[in-house]
């Protein structure tokens, strides 16, 4: 854009009338004044025409024609931030730090290492007097009820099945007596479906039903 133009040459840079009566005459308007005015009226031109092509439209006689090519080039919603982004990775990184936005705000979604995992991520769901739990990073924890036999064993069988074993075949398991007192609960294993000869004793040694809370964990 060419610099400010010069103001008319009169003492106070302003037009005056002229008066025959007063003998007072009117400012002259001479031809290199008007030069310029025509010329920086073309430039000014010139450049908000230069918008307007940058926006991909033609001069017409819309008076909002500015006002829609400043939109569609600064606040365009087709591609948002596509500036930033061409702008580099030091570009990037400023404007998160202007946004203020924490770690989390950067990090992609799933299940792998520094990602966040959605609520699609975490699954549950119940059994007979039992519920389970599944965790984004593969763990299971399973937790119930169950009455024992004064003759028999019985078998736990998990609402859901573990897919892996941490251990020779089977999961990490625990067994609590409901009953208060010496009451022992033991169980001969587990695999990735049940904790099998689940009984209780008392402290002679015999053998007796009672409750027992139990919980398993795996993957």
């Amino acid at each position: 854009m060419k610099p400010l133009m010069p103001p008319i040459g009169t003492a106070d840079n302003l037009f005056i009338d002229g008066d025959p009566s007063q003998g007072t005459d009117g400012t002259i308007v001479t031809a290199t004044w008007l030069n310029n005015v025509q010329g920086s009226t073309r430039d000014v031109q010139q450049e908000l025409i230069s918008i307007l092509t940058a926006a991909g439209l033609q001069p017409d006689d819309d008076n909002l024609q500015l006002l829609t090519a400043l939109k569609a080039l600064m606040l365009s919603r087709k591609n948002p931030f596509a500036d930033i982004a061409a702008d580099g990775a030091a570009a990037r990184a400023t404007a998160l730090a202007n946004l203020q936005l924490g770690e989390a705000a950067k990090r992609a979604v799933g299940t792998g290492v520094n990602q966040i995992p959605d609520m699609g991520s975490f699954a549950s769901g119940t059994g007979t007097n039992s519920v389970w739990f599944k965790f984004p990073n593969g763990m299971i924890v399973q937790a119930g009820y169950v009455v024992t036999s004064a003759s028999a064993a019985v078998t736990v069988t998990f609402p859901t099945a573990f897919l892996t074993s941490p251990t020779s075949g089977g999961v990490a398991y625990s067994l609590t007596p409901t009953t208060a007192g010496n009451i022992i609960a033991c169980a001969t294993g587990s695999t990735l479906t049940v904790i099998s000869g689940v009984r209780t004793f008392n402290t002679s040694g015999a053998q007796q039903a009672n409750g027992v809370f139990w919980i398993a964990v795996g993957n």
